[in-house]
């Protein structure tokens, strides 16, 4: 059985934090593509308090926004179930823009979680924060890349493309090994 991660930033004392200057109005983390006339570049902003910390290869929030490596690593694998719009990340303290980040839409978010084996928050309808995941067997999908339908801004990654991305040596990646409930049991 494949085993899954949950790809993540890991954060540290030194991380810096965006904002979202633009697309106020669209819709990230749907697991479907974004509008046609959808305008890149899509546009962020550090956050003043961490302009002077380092910048990540992967943000989590305000969407998930990739580098120029992940996103070339993702493709050298092969994988194609996203959209890459081109993201720049303001540093108004500077008055600098820094280039290189792709806003990372993935094209696949599945409804495959045990909510009941899952440590879980349920924040209203709809509205759900899955700390440790369980994954059933069943509904996972022929996919590489996917993100939960239970809680859209967790993003998940096969073995293979962990693997991939952990030999990088990337010191920002988090990699959290998801639980598939076992068939038989």
């Amino acid at each position: 059985m494949t085993q899954y991660y949950r790809l993540d930033r890991k954060l540290r004392a030194d991380s810096t934090l965006l904002f979202q200057r633009s697309h106020g109005w669209d819709l990230l983390r749907t697991g479907k593509p974004l509008r046609a006339d959808f305008e890149e570049p899509f546009v962020c902003f550090l956050d003043e308090d961490t302009a002077d910390c380092p910048l990540a290869t992967l943000y989590t929030s305000p969407a998930h926004i990739v580098s120029d490596a992940i996103l070339g690593d993702l493709r050298e694998l092969g994988i194609d179930n996203f959209e890459a719009k081109r993201t720049v990340i303001d540093d108004d303290e500077r008055a600098l823009r820094h280039e290189g980040y792709w806003l990372l839409n993935v094209l696949d978010c599945v409804h495959c979680v045990v909510m009941p084996a899952s440590d879980h928050q349920h924040l209203g309808p709809g509205m759900d924060v899955i700390d440790e995941v369980v994954l059933d067997p069943a509904r996972i999908p022929d996919r590489e890349l996917f993100l939960l339908g239970e809680d859209p801004a967790v993003m998940v990654i096969s073995e293979r493309v962990h693997d991939h991305l952990a030999s990088r040596g990337y010191p920002d990646l988090f990699f959290d090994p998801i639980r598939v409930l076992d068939p038989e049991a």
